[in-house]
């Protein structure tokens, strides 16, 4: 359950804020990527100095954009959202989801992978207000996997 930033839209920069994300991060080999985003990654890669996820599949309770919205993130397009929840829910009322990583992997980066599934790195959970400068509170709890084909 959650409670969302005043303002929040993640289609836009200003709005790219969410009470709960849940992302997976995959190891996209930069060759398949444009020029452009190559040159970006690299230069991110260095201020870093870490590595950096190529391509992020970010799942979102959303405030108002519909089930189902996919969209890049304002900021890199990175990183994808998938709109699995919207709305406010009732206090204590908890929801389950269960997703197929590669599958979805595919359907929002496919164009650059050639339909291969690059390496999982790891999974992270994380919400946000930074950008509307809010508050959200969100919970979760229960993160399960089962090793990608």
């Amino acid at each position: 359950m959650g409670t969302f930033a005043k303002g929040a839209d993640l289609r836009e920069k200003r709005g790219d804020d969410n009470a709960i994300k849940v992302c997976a991060s995959f190891d996209l080999a930069l060759d398949r990527l444009s020029w452009f985003e190559r040159f970006v990654m690299r230069r991110a890669r260095a201020s870093a100095k870490r590595h950096l996820p190529a391509a992020s599949v970010c799942y979102v309770w959303e405030s108002a954009l519909p089930i189902g919205t996919r969209l890049e993130n304002p900021f890199s397009k990175r990183l994808r959202y998938w709109v699995l929840r919207q709305g406010v829910a009732q206090p204590g009322q908890w929801f389950e989801e269960s997703r197929n990583l590669g599958k979805d992997f595919l359907e929002l980066f496919g164009d650059e992978s050639q339909d291969v599934i690059p390496p999982l790195l790891g999974i992270s959970i994380g919400g946000d207000s930074d950008n509307t400068q809010g508050e959200s509170v969100s919970w979760i709890t229960g993160i399960s996997h089962r090793p990608l084909p």
